[in-house]
């Protein structure tokens, strides 16, 4: 017989200990799709819900899409909480796409690489190395279906890995015991935002239109479907949520560049509140942030994030390049506008010592 095995690593089946990162969440599976993704959103302390003004509308809230006019793609990549492991990795890719007739179509996948395990023999002899990992695919959709209100949807494929079956038969002496799950859940989300005949109502010149307060409500309830079931050890419920979220943008001045009319400061400050409807998570966890943003071309971030239920309270921040303002300037083709870069960083809301920072490129072309 082949003597019984043990799974030598320290993230163990389930990576690592989910209550230092998620709290109360952690009673969920599959708690990966509870990490914000983008540096620009994570920037601002995760205070996205109403902004959602480009790809990242697919994670944050899908009745962002509807308002987008533009073909956008934005990939981010982190090393993430390298405090508890040297080899966990997150990335987001995200894409947008505007429909000849109605509606945006937004598709995204989530991947985080929770590194390598290695089983072995009671006596420490190595018999099995894998790579566990987390996936979601996900379909999205929004439409304005009223001036000012905006309605999306949602359809995610999910998938965990966490070990060879036989593997998992060897260490629970469990036959057919499988050691990854699949599942599907959706989202619906709804974007409430001042109408544009409301703003051309209150001004008489046109070209004020833009340095009117832009106030916008968002509400997304995210990750509802079946469990996932791995088979032999039991199940565990989505981190099913509801994010809601309310932001004002407020453009201040223009200066003519080029004979192009350029925003000398863009403010936006937003505040969100995520519930998880699994467990007993209370309160909420809270989010707010401001950005401001400089001749169409740098930005700054600056953050505050709040989990007391996961002792993860404190400040986050970030920097992004823009092209548009540059573009403008020196009379570039106009398809180099939209090419930005956003950096953050959230080391400080965890209660213990990592790095943890997100790069993310994105693109928007002009139609």
């Amino acid at each position: 017989m082949r003597p019984s095995v043990v799974i030598s690593t320290i993230l163990t089946l389930l990576f690592f200990n989910p209550s230092l990162t998620f709290g109360g969440a952690s009673e969920a599976g599959a708690i990966f799709l509870m990490i914000f993704p983008g540096a620009r959103a994570t920037g601002m302390g995760g205070a996205f819900t109403a902004i959602a003004d480009d790809a990242l509308a697919t994670y944050y809230n899908d009745a962002g899409l509807a308002n987008q006019t533009s073909f956008n793609i934005t990939g981010m990549h982190s090393n993430w909480l390298p405090g508890l492991s040297s080899d966990l990795t997150y990335d987001f890719l995200g894409v947008v796409y505007p429909l000849p007739q109605r509606g945006v179509i937004g598709v995204n996948m989530i991947y985080l690489n929770t590194g390598k395990t290695t089983a072995v023999t009671e006596e420490g002899i190595p018999i099995a190395t894998y790579n566990t990992y987390d996936l979601a695919v996900k379909l999205s959709y929004g439409v304005e279906v009223l001036e000012g209100v905006s309605l999306g949807v949602g359809g995610k494929f999910i998938r965990q890995y966490l070990a060879p079956d036989w593997v998992l038969e060897e260490v629970l002496g469990i036959p057919g015991a499988k050691g990854d799950a699949n599942t599907i859940a959706f989202d619906f989300s709804l974007l409430l935002f001042t109408p544009t005949s409301l703003l051309e109502s209150l001004v008489e010149e046109k070209d004020l239109l833009d340095l009117i307060p832009m106030i916008r409500a968002g509400f997304s309830l995210q990750n509802l479907g079946p469990d996932l079931e791995f088979s032999g050890l039991g199940s565990d419920p989505l981190p099913r949520t509801l994010r809601w979220g309310v932001a004002y943008q407020q453009r201040l001045g223009k200066i003519q560049l080029n004979e192009i009319n350029n925003t000398i400061v863009q403010v936006t400050y937003a505040l969100d509140r995520t519930f998880i409807l699994v467990g007993d998570v209370d309160p909420s966890w809270k989010s707010s942030g401001i950005e401001f943003t400089f001749f169409e071309t740098a930005s700054y971030r600056n953050g505050n994030f709040k989990d007391i239920t996961g002792y993860r309270i404190g400040k986050t921040w970030g920097w992004g390049i823009q092209s548009d303002g540059i573009v403008k300037l020196l009379g570039l083709p106009h398809y180099l506008q939209g090419l930005q870069f956003n950096w953050s960083d959230d080391s400080e809301i965890y209660n213990f010592p990592t790095e943890n920072t997100r790069m993310e490129l994105g693109y928007q072309y002009r139609f």
